[in-house]
């Protein structure tokens, strides 16, 4: 039965990459994406349920959630806005929340592993389809401008999908996993660089930045851990990990400067945060790039000139997005302060584009779901990662520890993407709440990672 249950989760994050990463409509593909949960949650749950005083905290808190979200709908509905519309913008966050109940399956521990695994395997999925993006459409040979205009963030929209964190992140519990064999650490770090690199020709900065603080985050805690529950040679442990990271850091530079496409890749990631950073950019750098971008390419079409000239300068979002939409919340009424504007209602860009996302995962609780469901929606996050440290520190096994700096990356790439609104996003989300109210195994004190 777990092998089943493990198989119905991997269709499912499969399913998140290969469908359109938002619901477009009510499709049998995305009813299918949004009953595989409950199919899930039901072999979980057929054996019974048991909270202990943790869940219950927990469990209050998604109730919370739901409410917050369905209170939002409501509004919406009452305003004047098509439930249809509402329908699409809520289905994303509150479709797979039976996931987190695989924690009530008698082979949660079980799950806890095949979860991991079927996460990095979707995530190298993933890897390998930006890679194949990128220079499919890519000229030969190429140039930073050719790379600029056929970005492959604009070619297909699966390139923003947060899967690639798994196979970007959790490898982190076999490297520095000194019991784990030369074997594993060796394969775990080849995916390691080949997710960065994917997410390097992306040029999303956000992605990178997610990864960067996932990596940093998961090996402060991994020293400390070492600190704390090592008995011998911890210092020496320490060290050589910290080699070994600085050898990683030393290929993957190398990598990047030498393959041929993916050095171009990197300049013009650079180039791009320069002219991003920059206080003033002159029009005269960027016609080129608007032209392409507006005119011949299909599927490339996705903004406006106007859009892609503000895009050119640090603040953007804040100015285009978030002081518009902050500006929509403040001038409605008190019952939108406290449950917000109502899903799928739109709010106006400087652009003067209609838009019912937000790239900024708090701002959009804020605006659309109002102080109740931001504060909500915070709490739910912090004692995720709260329960993920503590069952590492119970069990003394450091997956869990590996799942936080997952969920830290995701929420982290959510505070400057729309991707808390994507299918795979809130699975993933949800499938590291059930994991992270799994049962940790006692603390084995001879046993040390």
């Amino acid at each position: 039965m777990k092998i089943f249950i493990a198989t119905l989760i991997f269709i499912e994050l499969f399913l998140s990459l290969l469908l359109p990463p938002a619901p477009l409509g009510i499709t049998p593909a995305v009813t299918l994406l949004a009953l595989l949960p409950l199919l899930i949650a039901f072999l979980c749950c057929k054996d019974g349920v048991s909270f202990d005083s943790d869940n219950k905290t927990l469990f209050l808190i998604l109730i919370l959630y739901i409410l917050s979200i369905i209170f939002s709908g409501l509004i919406a509905i009452f305003s004047g806005i098509k439930w249809t519309e509402v329908f699409r913008s809520i289905m994303p966050y509150l479709a797979f929340i039976p996931l987190c109940l695989i924690s009530f399956s008698k082979y949660r521990l079980s799950l806890v592993k095949m979860v991991f695994f079927s996460l990095i395997a979707v995530g190298l999925f993933q890897v390998f389809l930006h890679i194949y993006l990128y220079f499919k459409f890519l000229p030969h040979p190429p140039t930073v401008l050719d790379v600029l205009v056929h970005r492959i963030t604009l070619i297909n929209p699966r390139a923003t999908v947060p899967l690639i964190f798994a196979a970007t992140i959790l490898p982190m519990y076999y490297f520095l996993g000194s019991d784990k064999g030369i074997a594993k650490q060796i394969i775990a770090a080849l995916i390691t660089i080949i997710g960065v690199i994917a997410s390097l020709i992306t040029l999303t900065r956000a992605m990178l930045l997610a990864e960067f603080l996932g990596f940093v985050i998961y090996y402060i805690f991994w020293c400390i851990y070492q600190i704390q529950h090592s008995v011998n040679n911890v210092y020496k442990k320490i060290s050589l990990n910290t080699l070994k990271m600085l050898a990683i850091l030393v290929l993957s530079v190398f990598t990047i400067s030498k393959l041929p496409g993916i050095s171009e890749a990197f300049q013009a990631f650079t180039s791009r945060a320069q002219v991003s950073t920059s206080p003033a950019v002159p029009e005269s750098s960027l016609p080129t790039l608007v032209s392409a971008a507006t005119t011949s390419q299909p599927n490339e079409i996705k903004y406006s000139a106007f859009e892609m000239k503000l895009d050119a300068y640090s603040d953007a979002r804040l100015i285009n997005e978030w002081i518009p939409a902050v500006k929509t919340w403040q001038s409605s009424s008190l019952i939108n302060y406290i449950f917000g504007i109502g899903e799928g209602k739109a709010f106006i860009t400087s652009a003067g584009v209609d838009r019912t996302y937000i790239h900024n995962v708090v701002i959009y609780k804020l605006v659309y779901d109002g102080i109740f469901g931001l504060i909500v929606t915070l709490c739910l996050y912090i004692f995720i990662f709260k329960r993920l440290i503590q069952n590492t520190l119970v069990s003394g096994d450091l997956i869990y520890l590996a799942y936080a700096c997952l969920l830290l990356s995701l929420f982290v790439y959510a505070l400057l993407f729309a991707v808390h609104k994507l299918f795979s996003y809130n699975i993933m989300l949800f499938l590291i709440f059930g994991v992270a109210l799994a049962m940790a195994r006692p603390a084995n004190a001879t046993k040390k990672r």
